[in-house]
């Protein structure tokens, strides 16, 4: 079971990681709800 995150979504669970990976990609769409640049995520964003 995927937890939610604070907004009640799944978060994204993604091994191998596109942006890691030798391990995996975990992100939240944020309070939006939609993919955009204020994600929060498990990697460095520029």
């Amino acid at each position: 079971k995927i937890p939610t995150d604070p907004w009640g979504r799944k978060y994204v669970y993604v091994s191998p990681g596109t942006h890691n990976p030798e391990d995996f990609d975990l992100s939240s769409y944020g309070a939006d709800g939609i993919e955009s640049l204020d994600d929060i995520v498990n990697w460095y964003k520029e």
